[in-house]
């Protein structure tokens, strides 16, 4: 079957390319030293997005040999993402500026919306009418949608097999989504990215006798991923024949956008930067509870896929579109 060769090849590049990576960590000065407001005792190499990126690339080959898919739209795919994990990578070695990211981040989605006209049009009934065009609004409002997923995701990423877990219960969801909508390509790869994220956690989870992350994700990764969740909602919400209503997006990130979204509220009520890093996320406040890691990464995945496969069953059912976002609201 072709979707779990997809699947199962995506996986293998992606823990080779980690595997290979490893060892050349140090000499690129990709590695992550404890101290400032980490909590990681070892220096751990920042490759975790190498091998979703290249599982990503894998997987765009694969599906174009098989899927009938328009050239600019896999052309703009992989223009985005090489931006998002070179601009990543850069920021792992050097840290770069959050102004600076921000602004590559904003030009991605410029490169996002100009070659393959991937377009946050229409919000539709989020405020009980049939549709919510954005009009003149479209081009910001894509931009600003996202960069917010981005650094959601980059956010998230501060315990070990946190951001990986939640992203590959999102991307099962997406997967999910697209498979019951008929959209055969978004399947694929979705599934890609599931098998990239799958052989990150090989070595990012604490299993077994694997008490401690091998690798972390990165700003390459967490950007990566980040960008490429944007592309996939924003795909399979809009359109003549959307699989997904956009409200349904929210929802399936719902923790990663609450988490961060209250955080830099929380951060600038204190007179500080959105960006400046603190220990005071969903994660942190579990771990001064007293839960272990795993205890933690388990609860936080479980609550996304509760969360987000609660909205989905509902809007399914025939729930309102208004309601469900007031619902995101409420619980935020």
């Amino acid at each position: 079957m072709f979707e779990i060769a997809v699947l199962v090849c995506a996986g293998l590049v992606s823990a080779a390319a980690i595997r290979l990576s490893i060892a050349a960590a140090p000499h690129l000065q990709l590695v992550d030293h404890p101290g400032e407001h980490k909590v990681h005792e070892h220096a751990t190499p920042f490759v975790g997005g190498v091998g979703i990126f290249f599982a990503l690339l894998g997987g765009v080959a694969m599906i174009a040999a098989v899927q009938p898919v328009n050239s600019n739209y896999l052309l703009a795919l992989c223009a985005v993402a090489t931006i998002m994990f070179a601009t990543g990578l850069v920021d792992d070695i050097r840290r770069v500026s959050f102004r600076t990211r921000l602004f590559i981040q904003a030009l991605a989605a410029m490169v996002m919306i100009e070659l393959a006209g991937m377009r946050l049009a229409d919000l539709g009934g989020i405020l009980f009418t049939d549709s919510l065009p954005l009009g003149w609004l479209t081009v910001p409002f894509t931009v600003f949608a996202t960069v917010g997923v981005i650094n959601a995701l980059n956010m998230t990423d501060g315990m070990d097999g946190l951001a990986g877990s939640i992203s590959f219960v999102s991307l099962a969801l997406i997967a999910s989504v697209a498979l019951v909508g008929g959209k055969a390509f978004h399947v694929l790869l979705s599934l890609a990215l599931m098998g990239g994220v799958f052989g990150f956690l090989s070595y990012n989870l604490r299993y077994g006798a694997q008490r401690r992350a091998r690798v972390f994700l990165g700003d390459n990764g967490s950007m990566l991923l980040g960008l490429v969740f944007a592309w996939l909602l924003i795909d399979l919400t809009q359109g003549e024949a959307p699989t997904m209503p956009p409200v349904a997006a929210v929802w399936i990130l719902a923790v990663p956008l609450m988490d961060t979204v209250g955080v830099m509220l929380r951060r600038i009520w204190l007179g500080k930067t959105p960006f400046t890093p603190d220990r005071h996320h969903l994660h942190h406040l579990l771990q001064r509870a007293g839960y272990r890691v795993e205890d933690i990464v388990a609860l936080i995945a479980l609550l996304q896929l509760v969360l987000a496969t609660s909205a989905l069953l509902s809007l399914a059912a025939g729930a309102s579109e208004g309601v469900m976002f007031l619902a995101f609201l409420g619980l935020f």
